[in-house]
């Protein structure tokens, strides 16, 4: 390679790290043009494109990339991690794996691999992991808060505290700790790290994302304290910079919902479905993000006999795989499945749990936006279970607004008119799907387990096939089943009451919100 294209790698290579993400790509593809065997130019384009969230292409200039320098180790590390993004976990493990047997302290591989094995509930495997990366470097700043997050995921929230701390010690700015502190803190209006946040929001030299985060972490301070007017300030200044920042269109959940809704008005749910020929049976638990599915699964999950997936996307993206082209559902697709009784749906589904390590044959699924498919659960998973999660729609609004999600499937969260619009489409799906298939869905009602918590716990018990089993009872303690949800905290916790009728504190703010729901 000639000496101009290692400059101008570096030149591009700092536009990369200034976040100038399109321009890296055209640049890297020019380049090409003229040095088609240049595995930095590849690797450095696949960088580009994963930043983008164009994972198809990204991985394709990895591979490329690859097949110029097949030992590269810091190409077969991006590999594995832009396979365990999409989701491919046995590829993933193969090129991390390859880069460690090698480079046993390559860091990046370490934690890498760390997170592969965080994403699929090998949480020890994954703590084991980065805790060697610390003994590399203790000065990498992302480790730590992967060591943060995989503590906080198994309750040890004390080592997640202390891991957050030395995350924001060694960089300031890591703004994702300071937003995971607050979730750990129960705030007094002289708490320190309160004071720390507002002075980091004041100084203006924050970019877009550390304003949502340190917004969304001060609001939560002040309503610990029971100002609820900054709350609502800080909530509604996160909210608006994510809405700008975000792309979202609700006239497309619209034509989603209408045509789920079109197609299976013509499809008898009622009559024999498709046979299982798997032994595992799945209780799928959904509803409203924030509505109680993460509570519930941890009650069902500490049952001897159940295995707590988490919220998984695999059986959207399973559906998605089947039976959309283009965004579009097709109603002609699902009818040729259902009539030549094949069910290669459930076998799929299953392979993405291949890289859970279980035993128990009971397994839960709790990714809310599962009710959007009730009615291939009923013809595909004939033996699965469906828990629908619901509480005040107030509050329940009132909780998808005040916090900041990770999936692009929740964009509808940071406007209250499309929160409102989006959770009036619930509403009329999930009775639609009522009306169609009587007696398949278990109501979960969270102000009815509040208030008689054995009771209620019995009667999901009883719905899903289960017998009693005390630890149910007692699912704060629950070890065995991870969080990654941004209920982390409040599930680790035995029931209480202030959650319900929050909204009534903040019903001076959201007149218009609270008035547009069904």
């Amino acid at each position: 390679m000639s000496k101009l294209s290692k400059e101008k790698i570096q030149k591009l290579f700092n536009y990369f790290q200034n976040n100038n993400y399109e321009y890296v790509i055209r640049e890297c593809r020019t380049l090409l043009n003229k040095f088609p065997y240049s595995a930095a130019l590849y690797n450095l384009l696949g960088l580009s494109l994963q930043q983008i969230n164009n994972f198809e292409d990204s991985k394709k200039s990895y591979l490329k990339a690859l097949q110029i320098e097949p030992k590269n180790p810091a190409i077969l590390n991006n590999l594995g991690s832009i396979y365990r993004i999409m989701e491919d976990f046995e590829n993933s493990k193969k090129y991390l794996t390859t880069v460690l047997k090698t480079h046993p302290n390559y860091i990046n591989a370490l934690s890498n691999y760390g997170n592969l094995k965080r994403e699929t509930n090998d949480f020890k495997g994954a703590i084991e992991l980065y805790k060697k990366a610390t003994e590399v470097d203790n000065k990498q700043f992302i480790v730590h808060h992967n060591l943060a997050l995989a503590y906080q995921s198994i309750g040890e929230f004390e080592l997640a505290k202390k891991h957050a701390s030395i995350t924001l010690e060694i960089n300031p700015n890591h703004t994702l700790s300071h937003k995971m502190l607050s979730s750990l803190i129960k705030y007094t209006e002289s708490n320190d790290h309160l004071k720390l946040m507002e002075k980091k929001l004041s100084e203006g030299k924050l970019n877009n994302k550390q304003k949502i985060d340190l917004n969304f972490s001060l609001s939560k301070a002040y309503e610990d304290i029971g100002i609820f007017e900054k709350s609502f300030q800080h909530m509604t200044a996160g909210n608006n910079i994510k809405r700008k920042i975000i792309k979202y269109d609700i006239k497309k959940d619209i034509a989603l919902f209408t045509k789920i809704k079109e197609i299976f008005s013509k499809i008898d749910l009622n009559r024999s479905t498709i046979q299982n020929p798997k032994k595992n049976k799945i209780i799928f638990i959904c509803g409203m993000p924030r509505s109680g599915t993460t509570l519930i699964e941890q009650i069902i999950a500490s049952h001897k006999e159940v295995y707590g997936a988490g919220e998984l996307n695999y059986l959207s993206k399973v559906i998605r795989k089947n039976f959309f082209k283009d965004n579009y559902l097709y109603e002609k697709i699902l009818l040729e499945k259902i009539n030549n009784k094949n069910n290669n749906i459930i076998e799929e589904y299953l392979n993405y749990l291949n890289s859970h390590t279980f035993e128990e044959k009971i397994i839960t699924d709790k990714a809310p936006l599962n009710f959007r498919w009730i009615g291939f659960i009923k013809i595909f998973f004939p033996e699965s279970k469906i828990i629908h999660c619901l509480r005040d729609n107030k509050d329940n609004c009132l909780s998808l607004y005040k916090n900041s999600f990770d999936s692009d499937n929740l964009n509808w969260c940071y406007d209250q008119k499309e929160l409102s619009n989006y959770y009036n489409l619930y509403h009329d799906l999930i009775n639609f799907w009522k009306e169609k298939i009587p007696n398949f869905i278990y109501d979960a009602k969270y102000e009815n387990i509040v208030e008689n918590q054995e009771e209620e716990i019995k009667k999901i018990l009883k719905f899903c096939d289960l017998k009693w089993d005390s630890n149910c009872l007692n699912f704060y303690n629950n070890k065995k089943t991870p969080i990654k949800t941004a209920s982390i905290v409040q599930a680790r916790k035995p029931i209480y009451k202030t959650s319900v009728n929050l909204s009534q504190k903040y019903s001076d703010f959201f007149k218009e919100l609270y008035n547009s729901l069904n």
